[in-house]
């Protein structure tokens, strides 16, 4: 892995982290991961994760619900799928 790839798998950790605990818009959290902008943010979560940062936050508080009690079941099956995938391993669904 070069510099380059490992500050971008940095920031998108970040960005990950940030997406599940704030409710932060996401050009807000594009600029605090460092990635500049949404559509940034937006480009390389595609590329590794294979989803959208907005469905990555949807799913990934519908992961939490799901630990708790009652959780809603709406949204993508197939995209929630994916990104408990993202989650238990890190990397892009291929």
């Amino acid at each position: 892995m070069s510099p380059a790839q490992w500050i971008l798998q940095q920031r998108i950790t970040r960005a990950r982290h940030l997406l599940e605990g704030t409710n932060l818009p996401i050009d807000q959290v594009a600029i605090d991961a460092g990635l500049g902008s949404g559509t940034t943010l937006r480009h390389h979560m595609r590329a590794t994760l294979g989803v959208s940062p907005g469905v990555y936050r949807k799913t990934s508080a519908m992961k939490k619900a799901s630990s708790g009690s009652d959780a809603r079941t709406d949204g993508s099956d197939q995209a929630r799928r994916a990104v408990q995938r993202c989650l238990r391993t890190g990397q892009k669904d291929r």
